[in-house]
């Protein structure tokens, strides 16, 4: 049977992916001139934003396995 319990040690291991890629986002994006998630059209903007509203996911799950376990 398969497990639906999300696995503790894989979304700090994403998490850790999405950070340093969301790092690497934002060096690329340094020759800008608008701020960084604020355009439409850019695509280093749109991929910013959707990291960011993935890594915010994965800390709340986190952040719930550990309530969880606190029980």
């Amino acid at each position: 049977m398969i497990s639906t319990m999300p696995n503790p040690k894989y979304i700090r291991l994403e998490q850790r992916v999405l950070s340093r890629t969301l790092s690497e986002i934002v060096f690329a994006h340094e020759d800008y001139n608008h701020r960084i998630g604020t355009e439409k059209n850019c695509s280093f903007c749109k991929r910013y934003r959707h990291l960011r509203k993935q890594l915010i996911r994965n800390t709340e799950r986190l952040t719930q396995l550990r309530k969880e376990n606190e029980k």
